[in-house]
């Protein structure tokens, strides 16, 4: 039976998947609304042409929530919230250009704070306050400029004091070390070679 045939007949889009051999039955996008080729919603919202442009909502391939705030020709632009993948929890909140987040503020899951200040042309994190969290539990709050980290301080998985100075090249550089019991072991330039404190290629 021909596609257009059942296309018309139940008043649905139909796709034909080549490399699977299965036809995608979906709702018509409509005025107001996209959908996906599986049927999933996409986004509801203002469109203009066929395009997201003015406030609207937005979801995953995966049936969650994505985006929730204004577009431009189809990108975010202006202010909106975006959420993560894998979960119902907020990423981040703030200032959109074309499709690039600008300024604003991106959370954990759970809700903890990662990232509050400025991004650069590419996306990334630019000039503000970072939380790193790293797979030992130990915790970095450092401050950043022009998307390096220049001060900080380091926590153990304890909570007590690492490391509170200055950061180079994503590198400890100058300031104060403690054992985990926080008592100074050294002060002055860092003379060891140590890990990067930061991941800017976080994914949501």
């Amino acid at each position: 039976m021909p596609l257009r045939f059942i296309s018309e007949a139940a008043d649905r889009r139909v796709t034909w998947k080549e490399e699977s051999q299965t036809a995608m039955i979906a709702p018509k996008d409509t005025a107001d609304t996209l959908y996906y080729d599986n049927g999933i919603m996409k986004y509801k919202g203002d469109l203009v042409d066929g395009k997201r442009h003015g406030f609207g909502t937005s979801w995953s391939d995966n049936g969650r929530l994505d985006y929730v705030g204004e577009w431009k020709d189809d990108k975010r632009h202006g202010k909106g919230k975006m959420y993560y993948y894998f979960s119902d929890d907020l990423f981040f909140e703030g200032t959109w250009a074309d499709g690039k987040q600008v300024e604003g503020t991106e959370y954990y899951p759970g809700g903890g704070l990662r990232y509050q200040g400025t991004y650069d042309e590419r996306g990334l994190h630019d000039t503000g306050i970072v939380v790193n969290v790293f797979n030992d539990g130990s915790v970095l709050v450092g401050e950043m400029k022009n998307g390096q980290l220049v001060q900080g301080i380091m926590y153990y998985p304890n909570g007590n004091v690492e490391f509170e100075g200055t950061y180079k090249n994503g590198y400890k550089s100058y300031g104060k070390l403690y054992d985990e019991s926080v008592n100074l072991i050294y002060e002055g330039e860092s003379k060891t070679v140590q890990r990067p404190t930061l991941d800017n290629n976080f994914k949501t």
